[in-house]
């Protein structure tokens, strides 16, 4: 490269796609390599043809070495890509901490919000950096910013299941009962993306369990999802002898989304129950005609499990269901669990009260 560039080669010049020599350097972490272009001449703030900087790549990269020596020779630092997302937001969206500390060092705007209104601390909480949001609510990151479509960062901690962030947010003054555009509240969200734990913190909240009490509709929502988390406690054990279908076969069949997600995170946990007729998890155990639950179910709901089930051991962590105070009602009903060896028409009684969230029903059936 020395010697191309000794005989003239032009390092600004630029393939098809707007990258040049150094962007490609930044992008691949050679650092001796930028610093060299660099100190013949190479334009830091030349971007590519999506408006990426080679600041941009290092930091998404994560090569700290780059982005100092970048930050040093006056890249721009607040230089967004054609999607509004600066720097700062991509290295805080991929977790470096030390990229983020230097940008806002050197006066990164924490703020800066890329196309749809997401900020740095939008995307931190979204993914679950908490050392991240810590550090840009330390250095002034608007707690309460709002999206376009009107989520603030709690709105999107609380639909992720992000119960450490909510946290942090709550006790750093994040308004717990700012409505989206949608009118939804976090405590709204959380109930409905069946984020128990959060929902349960977030009623703790005297402002938030206040504005619960007074808003009918929301109230009655989130008695509704908690309903759903308890009816899928109640039936986790259902097994019937004669189809070998599981409670999953028929949460799959009905569609009950609430209960499916509980389920496979329930089932994470604990793993089959040693009574149960098989030690495979859930969604492996098949009834009688070879069938497993994804099979039985319709194209979304089977889709909606496949991505639930792939991602059960950190929804499991996040949930850490074994906290929630539905679990003493599993353990009571699992003394007077559906015998197997009964008429299949009690089971379809289980089954109409699935569908109808009759929690009562499941109680009482015998």
């Amino acid at each position: 490269m020395q010697y191309l560039v000794e005989h003239h080669a032009n390092v600004n010049q630029a393939m098809n796609d707007g990258t040049r020599p150094v962007f490609i350097a930044a992008q691949e972490g050679q650092f001796e390599i930028v610093r060299y272009l660099i100190e013949n001449q190479a334009n830091v703030n030349q971007a590519d043809i999506d408006g990426a900087t080679p600041l941009f790549i290092a930091a998404q990269n994560g090569h700290f070495d780059i982005v100092q020596c970048l930050v040093k020779h006056h890249a721009e630092i607040n230089q967004a890509r054609d999607d509004g997302r600066t720097p700062l937001y991509i290295a805080a969206r991929n977790n470096h901490l030390d990229i983020v500390q230097c940008l806002v060092k050197h006066h990164a705007e924490v703020n800066q919000a890329e196309k749809d209104g997401a900020t740095p601390l939008h995307i931190a909480a979204f993914i679950g950096h908490l050392d991240i949001v810590q550090y840009l609510v330390k250095h002034h990151a608007a707690i309460n910013q709002a999206r376009d479509d009107g989520a603030t960062p709690l709105h999107i901690a609380a639909q992720e299941g992000q119960l450490d962030i909510v946290q942090y947010l709550v006790e750093n003054q994040a308004e717990a009962n700012q409505a989206d555009n949608d009118g939804k509240t976090p405590l709204y969200i959380a109930a409905e993306q069946v984020q128990l734990a959060i929902v349960e913190y977030l009623l703790q909240q005297q402002e938030v369990s206040r504005q619960a009490k007074t808003n009918k509709t929301q109230a009655l929502f989130i008695k509704t999802s908690k309903q759903q988390l308890d009816l899928g406690q109640a039936l986790f054990e259902q097994h019937d002898a004669e189809t070998q279908e599981t409670v999953l076969h028929r949460a799959a069949r009905a569609g009950y989304q609430a209960i499916i997600k509980y389920l496979i995170m329930y089932d994470t946990l604990r793993q089959t129950h040693p009574n149960s007729a098989s030690n495979l998890p859930l969604m492996e155990q098949k009834n009688e005609a070879g069938q497993t639950a994804v099979a039985v179910a319709s194209k979304e709901v089977a889709t909606m499990m496949q991505a639930c089930y792939k991602q059960r051991f950190f929804l499991a962590n996040q949930h850490q269901l074994a906290q929630t105070p539905s679990r003493f009602f599993a353990k009571a009903y699992s003394a007077t669990r559906f015998n197997t060896q009964q008429s299949p028409y009690i089971d379809c009684d289980i089954q109409f009260a699935a569908d109808n969230c009759e929690l009562d029903t499941i109680r009482n059936t015998q």
